[in-house]
């Protein structure tokens, strides 16, 4: 199973996951929104 929203090309995924990603791209996007409001202090 693919880790990013990227659900195909994989050589080693089992068979229950083919074609399944973990992350939707709003999933994504809400990661990426969240990481860049982090700051160190």
């Amino acid at each position: 199973m693919p880790a990013f929203y990227i659900d195909a090309g994989y050589t080693r995924a089992l068979e229950k996951f083919e074609g399944k990603s973990i992350l939707s791209a709003q999933q994504v996007e809400d990661v990426v929104a969240y990481l860049t409001t982090l700051k160190e202090e």
